[in-house]
């Protein structure tokens, strides 16, 4: 059977009428009348068997009792306690524990929101390393880097927080006569050579 828009125009029609003809209907829907709830019954059955509240007043329950007499306690000795013989603690040597890890892969393990003061950039480790020992720069480390596929070595050192690398730039601009550059680790991590 084809449906035509007429056919369909008809079956609207006519679901129209049905429901217009129930809407107009004499006698009002069962949920609309006050006295046929389901409900009246029983809510009427429940306040009828509920018990009334009465007020009970009790004297609250608390008993204080009086302190002891001093005299009834005796005061035991309290011995010391043994001490354990503790053995010293281990030293290691920093060059030890780090030795087999160098400055580039502890550039890489640090988090990405460090900061990085870097005091000198060369073409050369060792124009690096000669530029770190004339200014004393012991604390920084020589790091090779990459960038756009030409070896670069930079003079670093990394600090957990923007406020300490400041603090840090403005002690190397001091010692070296030159302004230090305060960078995200994340960027220094991102051209450092593997």
């Amino acid at each position: 059977m084809k449906i035509t828009s007429r056919h369909l125009s008809t079956t609207l029609l006519t679901a129209t009428l049905a429901l217009g003809l129930a809407a107009c209907s004499s006698t009002p829907a069962p949920w609309s009348r006050p006295d046929t709830s389901p409900w009246s019954d029983k809510h009427n059955a429940e306040t009828n068997a509920a018990p009334d509240d009465d007020i009970v007043t009790q004297e609250p329950i608390l008993k204080v009792e009086s302190p002891p007499e001093p005299s009834r306690f005796e005061t035991l000795p309290v011995a010391e306690p043994e001490r354990a013989a503790v053995p010293p603690p281990t030293t290691y040597q920093a060059e030890s524990v780090i030795s087999d890890i160098n400055n580039e892969q502890q550039i890489l393990s640090l988090p990405g929101n460090y900061y990085a003061v870097q005091a000198y950039a060369a073409n050369s480790m060792e124009s690096v390393e000669a530029f770190r020992a004339d200014h004393a720069l012991d604390n920084m480390m020589a790091v090779k880097t990459d960038r756009s596929g030409k070896i670069i070595y930079v003079l670093v050192a990394t600090f957990a927080t923007r406020a300490a690398a400041q603090s840090a730039a403005t002690g190397v601009a001091t010692a070296t006569g030159s302004q230090p550059w305060v960078r995200s680790v994340t960027g220094l991590q991102k051209i450092v050579a593997q």
